[in-house]
């Protein structure tokens, strides 16, 4: 393979003998500006590799045949194949636009396709590859490292827009505060997918493995009341919370905080103008009934079979989507049962929605 000259110039090319296959010369050339622009720049001992990618991908587009790429082994990485495509596609539009082309350009046009059907196809196979991963002996590990990544720069994103809409950098108008409130909503609502992915794949219960201790009631309500208020805000939204006459007692603090806030964050996603109640009553000398109750629309009949499924097959498509509750449900059901509990719900068309479940929590 050639090497670096003694003056430092890039090494040249592998040369393509024949592209076998390709019989268009607006395609050939596209080809050999792609060979010559991407090949010197990667490094020495991976550029006969880059050559055999390009002519892979050549041979996947003049036929409209992606399994040429897709069946291509060994595999190159996704970054340099992505790049190839991008780069033989602005290949072809300069040819198009230089002039009269000796092909025509309705043949052109087939090759701008099948470089969309090729990306498409490798997307598939890409998404193929990550669920065999997930379905794996390690997939749940490999989910909860995937995840737990978006929560750091997450909390990052909650904390500034929380300072900025309070007005503690400076002063900040309405439109700026709302915009604000939009911001904080989204990435709240991402932490909590994050959250409740990395708590399914770790079984859904490890918060209840936690060693119970002593917490107040009424600073866990008001603190889930404080992290969902620029939402309800934002909505019109009130939030109501009810607290016990004995606040300090002895539980499972954090995951009594992830089902409560999953079932708050859900209440105010599908409720659009009306309250939103936070309630912990005392079911006896030792026990609360927590509730959360909103004046949104009911819960669709159509949704029930699935409410509390993660997942759920599409009807057109042999495809996993997530449930239109998101993992919140799913979750919060194994995190109750394993605190001996069961999370119930009661709803009606037009009425709202109330879910709660009935825990010992002694008091301290």
């Amino acid at each position: 393979m050639p090497g670096r000259s003694r003056r430092g110039s890039p090494p040249a090319p592998p040369p393509f003998k024949a592209f076998p296959g390709i019989s268009c010369p607006v395609l050939t050339r596209a080809i050999r500006e792609v060979e010559a622009e991407i090949v010197p720049t990667v490094d020495p001992s991976e550029q006969q590799n880059a050559a055999q990618l390009l002519a892979a991908v050549g041979l996947a587009v003049g036929q409209r045949a992606p399994v040429y790429l897709i069946d291509l082994s060994p595999r190159h990485p996704q970054t340099l194949t992505r790049r190839v495509i991008d780069a033989l596609r602005a290949a072809l539009l300069r040819a198009w636009s230089r002039g009269p082309l000796p092909t025509p350009s309705t043949r052109v046009l087939r090759h701008l396709v099948a470089l969309e059907e090729l990306r498409t196809a490798l997307d598939a196979d890409a998404a193929q590859a990550f669920g065999a991963q997930l379905s794996g002996p390690d997939g749940a590990d490999l989910l909860a490292e995937v995840v737990h990544d978006l929560r750091s720069p997450l909390t990052s994103i909650l904390f500034l827009a929380e300072t900025l809409e309070g007005g503690r950098s400076g002063p900040v108008t309405d439109l700026q505060r709302r915009q604000l409130r939009l911001v904080y909503s989204a990435a709240l609502r991402l932490s909590v997918v994050a959250g409740d992915a990395i708590e399914l794949a770790r079984g859904g219960d490890i918060l209840a493995s936690e060693e119970p201790g002593v917490f107040s009631v009424i600073e866990l309500l008001a603190g889930i009341r404080d992290i969902v208020r620029p939402i309800a805000e934002e909505k019109g939204l009130t939030i109501l919370i009810v607290t016990p006459p004995n606040d300090h007692r002895v539980g499972l603090r954090l995951a009594l905080h992830r089902v409560l806030l999953n079932l708050v964050a859900n209440a105010l996603k599908f409720t659009h103008q009306g309250t939103v109640e936070l309630l912990a009553n005392e079911a006896g000398p030792t026990r609360v009934n927590f509730a959360v109750r909103d004046s949104g629309p009911g819960i669709a009949p159509t949704a029930v079979s699935t409410l509390f499924r993660p997942f759920r097959r599409a009807r057109a498509e042999q495809r996993y989507r997530f449930s239109s509750t998101g993992l919140g449900l799913a979750v919060s059901r194994r995190l109750v049962a394993a605190m001996g509990a069961e999370l119930q719900y009661e709803t009606a068309a037009g009425q709202g929605t109330r879910f709660w479940f009935e825990t010992e929590l002694p008091p301290a």
